[in-house]
């Protein structure tokens, strides 16, 4: 679902399996040109149309020139143009998606890391295992995944550079995570800060306030069952 506002575009995302949820903001300081319009004429108050995500991205991978969308709310057409060519594809109705709200839940611990650095382990952890484990403790935030044989673990001592605890943390937290989702996320906020805010057995949230955008990212733990 993306939303058409004043200052720019809101996209919310919420995958079919009800693992991930992304709120994200895109400026209008940020692109070359934004404008919305209705019956010729500059629309301020905002409009949402619904977009097959999966289908967009398809058309845009690995596509290095600038990308112009046009959305024809009135056709129910999104219009991809680029160096001449262009690709134009349906509208989804909105009135049956899920409202991308994230549920509230109290916050243990929340910690700030550098986007590029928390990448980078996210992507070691990915050569061992499908999962990964976020453990916050009082001196550090940990990092770890666990294969068959293998095992990863990296450690960022609280109070560096690349860590900042924003709230204290009196005891250990170890919530598990599916690697996928959350790698393909901090792959798009690699550049900016990052603010975690985790507990035990509770979704992680990663907000952030980046050059281009700026919005908030949620994903499920993975419950391990007792043996």
């Amino acid at each position: 679902r993306i939303l058409f506002e004043p200052d720019g575009l809101h996209v919310k995302v919420v995958d079919p399996a009800h693992v991930e949820l992304a709120d994200i903001k895109l400026p209008s300081s940020s692109l070359d040109r934004y404008d919305v319009f209705a019956d010729g004429k500059r629309f301020v108050p905002s409009c949402e149309a619904g977009v097959d995500f999966e289908k967009v991205l398809g058309v845009l991978k690995g596509q290095k020139a600038k990308v112009g969308l046009t959305f024809r709310l009135s056709r129910n057409r999104l219009e991809v143009a680029q160096n001449g060519s262009s690709r134009t594809m349906g509208l989804l109705d909105t009135a049956g998606m899920t409202d991308a709200k994230g549920p509230t839940f109290p916050v243990a611990a929340k910690v700030a890391v550098d986007g590029k650095a928390f990448l980078e382990t996210l992507k070691a952890a990915g050569e061992v295992s499908d999962h990964v484990a976020i453990t916050v403790t009082p001196t550090a935030l940990r990092i770890e995944a666990e294969g068959d044989v293998d095992r990863y673990k990296h450690e960022f001592p609280a109070g560096t550079d690349a860590v900042e605890y924003l709230t204290p943390v009196t005891q250990e937290y170890r919530p598990l995570f599916p690697l996928d989702y959350l790698t393909s996320a901090a792959k798009t906020v690699k550049g900016s800060r990052l603010v975690l805010s985790l507990g035990a057995d509770l979704p992680i949230r990663m907000d952030w306030d980046g050059p281009e955008t700026r919005g908030t990212f949620m994903c499920a733990p993975r419950i391990e069952s007792p043996d």
